[in-house]
């Protein structure tokens, strides 16, 4: 405004500047700009109920995928190598690119898929508890609301958060 208003003077412009200042709105800060902590990958991994959930909380930590991709990622995407595992995203897409997977994190997802009855390369990696159906995006999202109410991640006066719900692995 400091700008305008002086070129407004120089150029003998005459404007109601006081009017003009009032309806410019206040700087607010912006939410979901903080990672999970540490502390909160942990409360996360204490709380998980099954191998799935284990595996899950591991896999977003290690890799960051983005939430909504999550149910793309199949069995197939998984290579193991060494003591850890590269995990393929977008796999078969112009963008495709490999994301390096922790020994605990691979260790995590084998059990999982140990666990499991399907083992198809082409099924996806994660499935819902019941009849081992592929998760959809929005039971993914649900997913991590749960973790998120479990280990009750800061609230900002009681409304906004710090934190993105789903993304936070990501930052």
């Amino acid at each position: 405004i400091a700008s305008i208003q002086s070129f407004c003077d120089a150029n003998e412009l005459d404007m109601n500047w006081k009017l003009i200042k009032k309806a410019i709105p206040k700087i607010t800060s912006l939410s979901n700009q903080y990672p999970y902590l540490d502390e909160d990958i942990e409360k996360m991994l204490s709380v998980a109920s099954s191998l799935r959930d284990y595996a899950f909380i591991h896999l977003m930590a290690s890799c960051a995928p983005r939430i909504g991709e999550v149910n793309l990622i199949k069995i197939k995407d998984v290579t193991p190598i060494e003591d850890g595992a590269i995990l393929t995203m977008y796999a078969g897409q112009l963008v495709e690119y490999k994301v390096p997977m922790t020994p605990e994190t691979w260790k995590a997802v084998k059990n999982y898929l140990d666990s499991r009855t399907n083992t198809n390369p082409n099924f996806p990696l994660f499935v819902s508890k019941v009849g081992e159906r592929p998760m959809k995006r929005d039971s993914i999202r649900e997913f991590m609301k749960t973790f998120r109410d479990k280990i009750e991640v800061n609230e900002k006066d009681g409304k906004r958060k710090d934190k993105a719900p789903n993304n936070a692995f990501r930052k």
